[in-house]
């Protein structure tokens, strides 16, 4: 993929006179450990933190990266999911997803992968990587779609190449996304604008019943 993850941690807010064991503080020591690749360290730093401020999006999202580089991608799946970034902060809520896309990625759950790029594509839809990495997750999803199809009937048949191929292209992520750029990109455009669409349709369709489902309420601040 073009992007492997997101612009990294985010920096705690500066605070003067914090203590050495505030959130803040720690955030700030896991960030700078998070620099140095000391990901084991910034992990530990972040946990501490977000037991001090549990509800904070920032130390949340932090905690996700340094789960995905440290290889725990359960738990970096569920820091994404439980990061809740303001509505006035869409950048920082599609980094999330995206990340979290990336993280479903490399676990091989491509229906929730791209899922994740939508939702990263309809607050910021101009982020290119997102797209083109939604445009590679909707390709691998329809060549295993197609290789279960052809394994079902043909009882058995299937050789080694497949796998060789999906274990090159988790390795190399990165190549691999290059190599696909041209192919995944004039393949996705379309698929990326449908699926796009289906999403927000179905957000608005859920929209519609829950106002439905709403009680008529006066109101009593109208004027006549």
């Amino acid at each position: 993929m073009r992007r492997p993850f997101a612009t990294g941690v985010l920096i705690a807010l500066a605070a003067v006179g914090a203590r050495a064991d505030g959130w803040k503080a720690l955030t700030r020591s896991g960030t700078q450990d998070y620099k140095k690749n000391d990901f084991k360290s910034a992990h530990d730093k972040f946990t501490a933190a977000s037991q001090k401020a549990p509800e904070n999006p920032l130390i949340r999202f932090n905690k996700g990266c340094a789960a995905y580089k440290l290889g725990d991608l359960d738990g970096a799946v569920k820091d994404f999911s439980e990061t809740r970034f303001e509505p006035d902060k869409p950048h920082s809520r599609a980094a999330t997803d995206f990340n979290l896309g990336n993280v479903y990625y490399k676990k091989g759950d491509l229906k929730q992968a791209a899922e994740s790029y939508i939702k990263a594509l309809t607050l910021d839809p101009n982020d290119k990587d997102a797209r083109h990495n939604l445009a590679l997750a909707l390709k691998k999803e329809e060549q295993k779609q197609e290789k279960d199809q052809d394994k079902n009937q043909s009882q058995g048949g299937g050789g080694a190449g497949g796998d060789q191929n999906k274990d090159k292209n988790d390795k190399d992520k990165d190549k691999g996304g290059e190599d696909q750029k041209d192919s995944g990109s004039r393949m996705g455009e379309q698929e990326i604008d449908a699926a796009l669409q289906a999403f927000q349709d179905e957000q608005m369709q859920q929209a519609r019943k829950m106002q439905k489902a709403k009680k008529p309420e006066f109101n009593v601040d109208k004027d006549w």
